[in-house]
């Protein structure tokens, strides 16, 4: 999440010479790829199993995030946005699917409390350091190193059967 929260302003900005507009037009991309996502999780979702669904989307995260390492403009990170937003609702839908058929009802409550703790903590952890690495090394680098970690995350998890078994 920090590429996306403070390292793409910078790209727009500092990289790209874009404007405001620009910015917005950009994370405009992303709902818009998110919204496409959700359609396809919706229309093909039931041929897959969830975990390999959500080792997918982490891959698709990761692999969609080191894109940004070449891009040279604004309607081409319009562009790699919209394709990254694609994915984004692979990884929850199915991690959210997984949670709802593993677990007791009674827990569901607590247990989406503990994913959005993770997910908001992991997103500030990771926002202070893509600031932090920014002022050290280029952004494109930035987003290629997250795009790397997010991959092998991903690839890592598929030489897990238990995880990619999940229904």
């Amino acid at each position: 999440m920090g590429p996306a929260i403070i390292g793409m302003p910078i790209m727009i900005k500092y990289y790209l010479h874009g404007s405001a507009s620009d910015f917005a037009f950009v994370e405009a991309g992303m709902a818009l790829g998110m919204l496409t996502g959700t359609f396809f999780m919706y229309r093909f979702s039931k041929h897959f199993k969830n975990g390999f669904l959500l080792l997918l989307g982490m891959l698709w995260d990761g692999l969609t995030y080191a894109l940004f390492f070449w891009v040279q403009s604004v309607p081409m990170a319009l562009c790699v946005i919209i394709f990254h937003g694609m994915g984004i609702p692979i990884i929850t839908v199915s991690r959210t699917t997984i949670l709802q058929k593993y677990t007791p009802n009674r827990y569901h409550g607590r247990l989406f409390a503990m994913v959005h703790l993770a997910v908001s903590g992991m997103a500030a952890i990771s926002t202070a350091l893509v600031g932090i690495i920014a002022e050290v090394i280029s952004i494109h680098i930035v987003f290629l190193l997250f795009g790397i970690g997010g991959t092998l995350t991903g690839l890592v998890g598929f030489f897990n059967s238990d995880i990619r078994k999940f229904k």
